[in-house]
């Protein structure tokens, strides 16, 4: 029997190209991961960011999964979830260009915690899989 998933978060930390002042602006876009040979697109509604204290990297908690942009995620399995093979693209807006250099350079880590109905599952992203990532940006 399948387990409905009710909910998703990521959690990820990305290094920048550059020293982060506290005015910069850094938005997480979309995501593009690949489940178990499965591409898929997904967003989320409400996400927050916070420079770490090497002020070059930045740390992600997303939330509230775009079930309108997402639906395909919530059609994964958890076991599906867990097989998490590579991440296609992370996008991170920072600006307009030619009003910032910073962009992002490399995913450090990244976690998804899934809810189903009876409990919440934490899946960390295989460091050789985070290496691999590819991060975009609008600059």
């Amino acid at each position: 029997m399948k387990e409905t998933i009710k909910g998703i978060r990521l959690i990820a930390d990305i290094e920048m190209n550059q020293h982060i002042d506290n005015v910069d602006i850094i938005v997480p876009g979309s995501f593009t991961f690949t489940f178990a040979n499965k591409t898929i697109a997904f967003d989320f509604c409400c996400s927050s960011v916070s420079i770490n204290k090497d002020n070059q990297s930045i740390h992600i908690d997303c939330e509230d999964l775009d079930s309108e942009y997402s639906s395909q995620m919530l059609d994964l399995t958890l076991s599906e979830m867990q097989r998490v093979t590579n991440i296609d693209e992370i996008f991170v807006f920072t600006g307009e260009k030619g009003e910032t250099t910073l962009k992002p350079t490399k995913l450090l880590g990244c976690t998804l915690e899934v809810e189903t109905k009876n409990k919440f599952v934490s899946i960390g992203v295989p460091t050789s899989i985070c290496k691999k990532a590819k991060i975009t940006s609008n600059i």
